[in-house]
């Protein structure tokens, strides 16, 4: 790749390790990037305000340039101090999406401005809580949610999402989209919404082009990022949707996939 404008990579299973940490090799790899002025972003499904606070948690809060979470929907451009989101999600579909999965056995779930909501108490959200301290409340989504949220998630077993997946594919709604955002989640958002927009969004405003970009993805929250880049990356560890778009495979995220091959087109050794 001749130039690079800007490289992008998701969190889990993609930018972080097995344990949910941030290498040397990785942060020796934005060091460098910073060094040769290449911007680096974040395009995460997690909401910004549980990112945040771990940039610095992790030792890279002056190595980023962006942050594009809940899968593009709230961007952050520390190089312009901007916020933007792309479309909230209506709840007054929360109630459809529960009633049209209902035969499935999953725990419907959302994050409000400053807590969670849950249908039961599960896995994912006792590692959500130990992930990010949050508050959870338990009840009936659509009681309990009553403004516009950023999206809506479906916790089950990686079997159950796939069997989600195949259902969505077949029964597809125009008022929203889903896709597998970890091997249990299986999130839905404004149809407007992904990190591929989120992307575009910020090349539009700093004057640089998507055929310039290097993305790395690992599932199906990245899929449009990982097609519409210059250089789409998938992960060694990537399900099938992600290494159909991509250009180029990494090494296995629990191996410095990034940091490797970013080293590689930089003609470093890392």
């Amino acid at each position: 790749m001749e130039k690079i404008d800007l490289i992008v990579a998701d969190l889990d299973g993609t930018l972080l390790d097995a344990k949910g940490k941030i290498s040397d090799a990785t942060k020796k790899m934005l060091v460098e990037l910073k060094r040769r002025g290449i911007p680096f972003a974040i395009a995460t499904g997690r909401p910004f305000f549980t990112v945040n606070p771990k940039l610095n948690e992790w030792g890279i809060e002056n190595l980023v340039s962006a942050l594009f979470c809940s899968n593009g929907n709230h961007s952050f451009d520390f190089i312009h101090g901007k916020e933007d989101h792309i479309g909230y999600f209506d709840p007054s579909l929360i109630g459809e999406i529960v009633e049209t999965y209902k035969h499935f056995d999953a725990n419907p779930t959302a994050y409000m401005e400053d807590h969670f909501v849950a249908t039961k108490h599960d896995d994912f959200v006792k590692r959500l809580v130990a992930k990010n301290n949050m508050t959870v409340v338990f009840g009936d989504l659509v009681e309990l949610v009553n403004r516009p949220i950023e999206k809506v998630i479906l916790a089950a077993d990686f079997d159950v999402i796939t069997q989600m997946e195949r259902f969505h594919a077949e029964n597809p709604s125009p008022h929203y989209r889903a896709f597998r955002s970890q091997k249990d989640l299986f999130e839905f958002m404004d149809p407007r919404v992904s990190k591929s927009a989120a992307v575009q969004a910020f090349c539009d405003n700093h004057g640089l082009s998507m055929e310039n970009v290097v993305a790395f993805g690992d599932t199906g929250n990245d899929v449009e990022m990982v097609r519409d880049a210059g250089l789409g990356v998938a992960m060694a560890n990537a399900t099938p949707d992600v290494l159909s778009v991509a250009k180029v495979i990494a090494k296995h995220h629990d191996d410095n996939g990034v940091a490797r091959l970013v080293f590689d087109l930089l003609g470093e050794s890392w």
